[in-house]
């Protein structure tokens, strides 16, 4: 079944009179933090149906931090509202309200009703600068805010809440969803199309496995090749190296990067405006399969090949004979290459297989990463040297040569041990199958 994708949910305590709530849902959980009586709607579509509701909305306006809803009193499934009588009516006065009540409900669906229509007619997209802004998930016309809780599935029996502690963009570029927000573990956090890619708690550690290894195998990386990376983090670790004279990066989402630079400047330390940057905007295959450039190394930093996404067929045969061919000599290509999970690892294991039909040395890694809450999958694919026969000493003395000392994660000692690889990964490694344009890898679970 293909992951269809998250949304935004309220996780707060319902109590009575406030909202009737239909939800086809994967999952209907008591929120513990709420003494077991609030509801997270946690469902892959998840869908709220208005019935009971009062006179009281939501508003509609711009999102904001500040911008509070209503917390207005709605009704639960199957009680009828109330405005919260005092003791001593008569029983006939309260059949009377009732049926007036009931009466005002049935108006109030027909008016819901008809807006729901007329705000299907309506530009619902707002901009910032050229970027739009789109609403992700809307109650009764208003969009959820700081404090709901963003669900990223991962498979149709697995996904993950996040709290959200402050909504920093929500939007869609021309390729993909974006969501930016704070969380109290993990920091800011970047989504594209609902899964997460980066998080501040541990960036670190994705982008220095990503980038370090390739150029640290070659003896003199002077020319890098970047495909992806619009947070700008993969490109401030490739200027680490000071034997690079040129990083190209090449992005298909020029309002992407736009947002990471306004939004997640820790990410790119000021990488985007180093004399030693050049950052061109457009379809990473295209470029490779046209420049007459030659480079030491080239590191794809793309997102998951997703059904219709940009990156479908990044991870190709065709492709990567291409990359091959635009290599210098004793190249090296890097790849982050997905999960190593024991469930769904098929992707990783795959693009090993790929690999090794075009290159001498494939060797496929892999490090823990806290806010995936997975072990990750890199794939080093080399023309001529091999991370797995250097020396510690040798990789000690590049490490000095190049001032890495400032890294959070990597150091010689450890080096050689992502290549240590688990039986159960191995194993796959030798059944994956080879990746086509004719038959892509899909993400799918």
């Amino acid at each position: 079944m293909h992951v269809k994708s998250g949304e935004f949910n309220r996780g707060r305590k319902l109590g009575r009179g406030d909202a009737c709530l239909s939800v086809r849902t994967s999952l209907l959980a008591k929120n513990k933090r709420s003494g077991g009586h609030g509801l997270i709607l946690s469902g892959m579509n998840a869908r709220i149906n208005h019935r009971y509701v009062s006179n009281h909305r939501w508003e509609k306006g711009d999102r904001g931090s500040n911008h509070e809803a209503r917390k207005e009193p709605l009704a639960l499934a199957g009680e009828k509202f109330s405005q919260g009588k005092g003791e001593g009516h008569e029983d006939e006065d309260e059949d009377e309200d009732e049926d007036v009540e009931e009466e005002k409900m049935e108006k109030e669906k027909e008016k819901e009703k008809e807006e729901e229509e007329e705000e299907g007619k309506e530009e619902s997209h707002r901009k910032i600068g050229n970027i739009e802004h789109v609403p992700v998930f809307r109650y009764n016309g208003g969009m959820v805010r700081d404090g709901a809780f963003f669900i990223e599935p991962f498979t149709a029996d697995f996904f993950r809440n996040f709290h959200i502690e402050k909504i920093i963009y929500e939007g869609k570029t021309k390729q993909q969803l974006v969501h930016i927000f704070a969380n109290r573990v993990f920091g800011k956090v970047l989504f594209l199309d609902r899964r997460i890619q980066s998080a501040e708690i541990d960036e670190f550690i994705f982008h220095e496995c990503l980038v370090h290894p390739g150029l640290l195998v070659h003896p003199a990386p002077r020319k890098v090749l970047i495909l992806g990376g619009g947070e700008g983090a993969t490109l401030r670790e490739t200027l680490r190296h000071p034997s690079v004279s040129r990083a190209t990066m090449i992005d298909i989402d020029r309002q992407l990067v736009a947002l990471c630079r306004r939004y997640l400047p820790e990410w790119s330390r000021g990488a985007f405006s180093n004399r030693r940057s050049r950052l061109l905007f457009q379809d990473a295959r295209q470029f490779v399969e046209k420049t007459e450039e030659r480079f030491d190394v080239i590191i794809s930093d793309l997102t998951e090949p997703l059904e219709g996404g940009p990156s479908v067929y990044l991870f190709t045969l065709e492709f990567f004979r291409r990359v091959a061919q635009v290599l210098s000599e004793d190249g090296v290509f890097v790849l982050q290459a997905g999960s190593t999970d024991p469930h769904y690892h098929r992707f990783f294991s795959s693009l090993s297989r790929t690999l090794r039909e075009v290159f001498p040395v494939v060797r496929p890694y892999w490090a823990f990463m806290f806010s995936f809450g997975l072990p990750w999958g890199f794939v080093l694919a080399s023309k001529r040297h091999d991370p797995v026969t250097m020396e510690t000493a040798e990789i000690g003395r590049r490490f000095q040569e190049r001032k890495l000392r400032r890294l959070r994660y990597l150091h010689p000692a450890m080096f050689s041990s992502l290549f240590v690889l688990p039986v159960y990964l191995l194993a796959d490694l030798e059944k994956a199958d080879v990746l086509t344009d004719e038959k892509p890898f899909i993400w799918q679970a």
